[in-house]
């Protein structure tokens, strides 16, 4: 079995990123993607270098569009523009991104380094179209000098000796010193108008006046010197070859322009593509919005739930109490006497004075996970009350918090949630009453129950999960189990009419079943006495 951890595995560390960045996360999806809104990511292994380093370089970059890059203003009158305006924009947000976020700028630079090691950044080709050439140029000059992406500067040279013998050296010139001022760009507005000033300079260098005497009509922009004169003598013949590759720069198609300016789009090529040949890949499941508690229902539910749990509340206070209760001895110091012990007095060495000290409280984190798929349809009533009777026993103890979901929700890799860690189980109860549907994707809901533990402050954190059978995959639903038990939390199985699968499922130490509703308090208290209610001396 696994020993690896859920912190050391993708989905949880893509998520965990994602939120860290302020935005969404889905695992699992049909495809890399993003609305401009979520980032979307395909089902990928638990443990995958390399597309760890994707993952995490697409989720920074995407990330940075998000809170940056304005859409409204990303218009372009050519592909060639649009590409120029890509490679700016990305420049930008991504410096902006890890002033924020100084991370990002680890996981931006490895990405590059493994594109570059991968052959996914190349010099053009000596015939390589113009528009792809200085394109090129343009991306390995910014990223190695502003965002100091250090595994491009050996493309540097070998990239542009080849371009200076297409376009004349003044006017190459100016394009990079122009394009050098996007670190004064504050803005996506800014940025599509600094490409536009680049493609106007290229256009009036069309102009055989200007290639001869290296004077362009645009205004190159502040802090940038005019490009020096160039002898008159040079061959005509060179300035219409200038002239020609200058007509056919500017007026590139979309496949001329090459794919390496959108990087976003080709990270999402390459996770797709490993995505598709991973053999074991992972989905996190989503959350369906809450359904809205109906009150009327719901109090009739809970007083079916308090009536089948009422020995188990009784029982957890109890032992709670007894853990909870203050210990009392004596000593040979102390404030206040001890009178069972005066006699003492006559004895060498009296202890006399009375000690005392409580067991304080380990606050604990219960995520329950109840099973709704169809195989459920005659036994939902009674998963649905275990679950809301646990959760309102478990609520009445002191120092725990409760979260349940069901599962399917909607789709297969969704959840329903049924109680968060913020609400109370009583207020929400009418979202209990649900009718049973779908498969049994157990691993996914795993996933996501065990990283929103994860992320609770609780020292204790305990899953707890009611099913009927089998999982559609019990080898990752054993896979995540043991992740999450290495990963410090305890992770149990309530089987309905199942012992045998639960118990293979999780473990027979982990692991109970019950048939009727009249065996859910003894059984619940049974998992439970020992893995809930232990308390720090």
């Amino acid at each position: 079995m696994s020993q690896a951890t859920l912190l050391g595995a993708l989905p949880i560390l893509a998520k965990m990123l994602g939120r860290r960045l302020g935005v969404d996360v889905v695992m699992g999806a049909a495809q890399a993607m993003t609305d401009g809104r979520t980032i979307y990511l395909p089902a990928l292994p638990a443990e995958h270098k390399a597309l760890a380093i994707l993952a995490h370089g697409y989720i920074d970059h995407e990330s940075a569009h998000i809170r940056f890059t304005d859409w409204t203003a990303l218009k372009a009158a050519s592909a060639f523009e649009q590409h120029l305006v890509n490679i700016l924009e990305d420049v930008r947000i991504e410096r902006a991104l890890s002033q924020c976020y100084p991370g990002s700028r680890h996981n931006l630079d490895r990405l590059i380094t493994y594109l570059v090691e991968q052959g996914e950044c190349q010099t053009p080709a000596p015939d390589a179209h113009p528009a792809h050439s200085l394109l090129s140029v343009l991306l390995f000059r910014l990223r190695a000098r502003v965002l100091q992406q250090t595994a491009l500067v050996p493309l540097l040279d070998p990239s542009e000796a080849p371009l200076r013998q297409q376009l004349p050296g003044v006017v190459l010139d100016q394009v990079l010193a122009l394009a050098d001022t996007v670190v004064q760009m504050a803005s996506t507005a800014a940025v599509v108008d600094l490409a536009r000033r680049i493609v106007a300079l290229l256009q009036d260098a069309t102009v055989a006046g200007a290639l001869v005497t290296g004077v362009t009509g645009a205004d190159p922009g502040p802090g940038i010197e005019p490009a020096p004169e160039a002898d008159p003598a040079t061959g005509t013949d060179d300035t219409l070859r200038a002239t020609e590759v200058l007509h056919t720069l500017l007026a590139a198609t979309p496949s001329a322009c090459g794919q390496t300016t959108d990087l976003g789009g080709q990270l999402a090529i390459l996770l797709n593509a490993e995505a598709a040949h991973s053999s074991v890949p992972v989905s996190m499941a989503e959350f369906d919005p809450p359904a809205y508690p109906g009150q009327g229902q719901g109090q009739v539910l809970v007083q079916q739930a308090r009536a089948s749990t009422t020995l188990l509340r009784r029982r957890l206070a109890g032992l709670v109490q007894a853990q909870h209760a203050a210990s009392v001895w004596c000593s040979r110091r102390g404030r206040r006497l001890q009178g069972r012990a005066l006699y003492r007095l006559s004895l060498p060495d009296p202890v006399l004075f009375q000690r005392y000290a409580e067991q304080p409280v380990l606050e604990t984190a219960v995520y329950i996970l109840l099973d709704r798929s169809t195989s459920m349809r005659r036994r939902m009533a009674l998963a649905a009350q275990a679950a809301l009777g646990l959760a309102l026993a478990l609520e009445a103890l002191p120092g725990v918090v409760v979260q349940v979901s069901a599962f399917p929700g909607s789709q297969d890799e969704r959840l329903l949630p049924l109680v968060g860690f913020s609400e109370h189980s009583r207020r929400v109860a009418g979202r209990f009453q649900f009718a049973a549907q779908g498969n049994t994707p157990l691993p996914s809901a795993l996933w996501r129950a065990g990283f929103e533990l994860l992320q609770r402050p609780e020292p204790r954190r305990l899953l707890l999960t009611i099913t009927d059978g089998e999982p559609q995959n019990t080898a990752a639903a054993q896979d995540v189990i043991a992740r999450c038990r290495a990963s410090r939390l305890e992770v149990l199985g309530v089987g309905i009419k199942a012992q045998q699968t639960v118990q293979t499922l999780f473990g027979p130490t982990y692991a109970v079943a019950l048939d009727e509703s009249a065996e859910l308090a003894p059984a619940l208290f049974q998992l439970l006495q020992r893995q809930l209610c232990q308390y720090v001396a």
